[in-house]
C-alpha cells in the first residue's frame, strides 16, 4: 500500500517533485508548460526528443535523445525521472501513448500526466458514454488513463477546455471565425457562453501542481496536495465567454465593428450532425469536418453540452492562476496560421 501522508514515506524520499521529464516540448502545449516549469526555479525539467529532430526546445533543460524504434532508449532517459508530462500532436501514431506510458512503468515512474488536455469528466468512465463519444475521443481518454494505472502510476488530466488562441485563429470549423476574410459563424445566437483556456494559463497550472507537496502531513481536508488530483483532472479555464464576445475583442484588436465583416447564424446540431457525416465518409474534408463536429459539440442543448460548459468545480484560486486580459490573448491569435486541412 502506498503511504497516504508525508511522515509515511521512506526515509530520504521527498515530499515534492524535482525532476520532470516531458514529451513534446517544442509544440503548442509543451512549450509553455516547459517554460512555466523552469521559472518556478523548483524543478529540473528533461525533454525527451527524437533523434534529429528541429523543434525549437526552451534553453534551461537537459536533452535526451529517444527511439520510438527501441524502448530502452525511452527507459533509460525515464529512469530517476519523479514525473512524466506526455503531450503528443494529435496526428501522432495512436500506439505511441501506449508506448511511452509502458517505458515510464519500467523506469518506475508513478506519476504521469496523460495527454489529455481538454474536455474530462471527472467520472473517468462516463467518457465512454457522454463526451465525444461518438468521436471516439472518451474511449482513447479512458484507455489512456487506465493504461497509466495498469502500470503502476497515478495520472493527473488538464480539463482545460479548447485553446483560446489557436481556436480563434485555426478557422471557422473551430471558433467559427476566418480572421483573413472577416467572417464569423455564431451558432444559435452567438451568446451561448463556454469555457476556454489559454496556451500560458495551461503552464501555470501544470507548473503550480507539480509545486505543490505530493502527500499531506496530515488528514486536515484545508492542505492541498498534488494527492488530491491524483486519478483526476484538475479543472482550469481563462475566460468563460460566448462567440459574441469573442468577436468584440477581436474587433477591439483589429479597429473593426460588425460592418466590417459577414456574420452568419447556425444550428449547432445541424451542423454537428452535418460533420459527422463527413466524418465517416472519409475523404480530404474528413479532418477539418472532425474538428467541426468537435467544437459544435460544446455548443449543443442539453446536459453533456451543459456540463462541458459548466463553470462549477474549477480549481483557478486553488492553483493562484492569474485573471488574463482577453485582448492581449486574441492579439496572440492574431498572429497564429489558419490550419488548412
Amino acid at each position: 500500500m502506498s503511504a497516504q501522508y508525508a511522515k509515511n514515506l521512506p526515509a530520504g524520499v521527498p515530499n515534492h517533485i524535482e525532476k520532470v521529464a516531458i514529451v513534446g516540448a517544442g509544440g503548442r502545449i509543451g512549450k509553455p508548460i516547459t517554460e512555466a516549469l523552469l521559472a518556478t526555479g523548483k524543478h529540473t525539467v528533461t525533454v525527451l526528443t527524437r533523434s534529429g529532430s528541429t523543434s525549437p526546445i526552451p534553453k534551461g533543460v537537459k536533452v535526451v535523445e529517444i527511439d520510438y524504434d527501441n524502448d530502452e532508449t525511452i527507459i533509460n532517459a525515464l529512469k530517476g525521472q519523479d514525473y512524466f508530462i506526455i503531450t503528443m500532436s494529435a496526428a501522432a501514431p495512436k500506439e505511441s501513448h501506449h508506448q511511452l506510458v509502458a517505458a515510464a512503468g519500467k523506469a518506475g515512474i508513478k506519476y504521469i500526466m496523460p495527454n489529455i488536455y481538454g474536455y474530462m469528466n471527472k467520472d473517468v468512465e462516463a467518457m465512454n458514454a457522454s463526451h465525444f463519444s461518438m468521436l471516439g475521443i472518451g474511449a482513447t481518454y479512458v484507455a489512456a488513463v487506465k493504461d497509466i494505472i495498469a502500470h503502476g502510476a497515478k495520472w493527473t488530466g488538464i480539463t482545460c477546455s479548447f485553446w483560446y488562441e489557436y481556436s480563434i485563429a485555426a478557422g471557422p470549423q473551430f471558433y467559427g471565425f476566418d480572421l483573413a476574410a472577416r467572417k464569423a459563424i455564431f451558432y444559435s445566437d452567438g451568446n451561448i457562453k463556454i469555457n476556454t483556456t489559454t496556451f500560458p494559463q495551461v503552464g501555470r497550472a501544470v507548473a503550480s501542481f507539480l509545486s505543490l507537496p505530493i502527500l499531506p502531513t496530515s488528514g486536515s481536508s484545508d492542505e492541498l496536495t498534488m494527492s488530491k488530483y491524483f486519478n483526476t483532472p484538475i479543472k482550469i479555464s481563462s475566460f468563460y465567454i460566448s462567440q459574441r464576445e469573442m468577436l468584440d475583442s477581436i474587433q477591439r484588436v483589429t479597429g473593426t465593428t460588425d460592418a466590417d465583416w459577414t456574420i452568419t447564424y447556425e444550428d449547432p446540431t445541424e451542423e454537428h450532425n452535418n460533420a459527422l457525416k463527413v466524418v465517416a465518409g472519409g475523404g480530404p474534408n474528413a479532418r477539418l469536418a472532425f474538428a467541426k463536429a468537435l467544437y459544435t459539440r460544446i455548443f449543443l442543448p442539453g446536459p453533456v453540452a451543459d456540463e462541458i460548459r459548466s463553470v462549477e468545480g474549477i480549481d483557478n484560486k486553488e492553483f493562484g492562476l492569474p485573471k488574463e486580459d482577453l485582448d492581449q490573448a486574441t492579439k496572440v491569435a492574431m498572429g497564429l496560421p489558419q490550419v488548412k486541412e
